[in-house]
């Protein structure tokens, strides 16, 4: 190890890029390891806690989730993936209210946000408010669709140029469909590029 501790700083970026990539695939095990290990060598941040949170919900630790995240939006009262995690977490606990008014909230940045509206859904379902919980659950299903039309489109490329233009153009705007403007943008200039490469001197 060198003295100004870069292999520690390397050895610590891995463990939260491991951690927070085995929370997304749900390897339980693997998160919890990798969060043993960083706090071990580094103070947690609070994306380090929140990633914790995420885990003892995972191993079915709710109370103890549930604490950790009332301390996160104490803290971060307008982070909208901590006022997800916590209205999630008062949907589990059957505290709709609370689930309610963060998912609304967390909707209110992110109108794209698909698990959001599913959740939500599922509490006016839940309520009574069948007309309502209709809509978000069309929602949640039209934004669904959207990311697996993005994936198809990701996996053809063409060698034609308009068909790869079109391609290019589609994928920009379901992008921007589903909130990841900056993205779209650069697919727009791609295409943008590429038209002008394809056009006759």
């Amino acid at each position: 190890e060198s003295s100004n501790g870069e292999p520690d700083e390397r050895t610590t970026f891995a463990l939260r890029r491991l951690l927070r990539l085995s929370l997304q695939l749900g390897q339980v095990d693997t998160a919890r390891s990798s969060l043993n290990d960083l706090q071990v060598r580094a103070a947690l941040t609070s994306e380090d806690r929140f990633s914790e949170a995420k885990l003892l919900r995972m191993e079915g630790d709710a109370d103890a989730a549930w604490e950790l995240v009332q301390a996160l939006l104490a803290e971060q009262p307008s982070n909208v993936e901590v006022l997800e995690l916590h209205g999630t977490l008062a949907f589990d606990r059957g505290e709709d209210d609370v689930a309610e008014s963060d998912l609304r909230q967390v909707l209110e940045s992110q109108p794209w946000n698909k698990g959001a509206h599913y959740r939500l859904a599922q509490i006016l379902q839940r309520t009574g408010r069948e007309d309502e919980a209709d809509q978000h659950f069309r929602e949640n299903r039209r934004l669904t669709n959207l990311s697996v039309r993005i994936l198809s489109l990701q996996r053809e490329t063409s060698t034609d140029p308009q068909q790869e233009i079109a391609r290019l153009r589609e994928l920009a705007a379901l992008y921007k469909g589903i909130g990841q403007t900056r993205l779209g943008e650069q697919l727009d200039r791609q295409a943008d590029r590429m038209g002008q490469r394809a056009e006759p001197n």
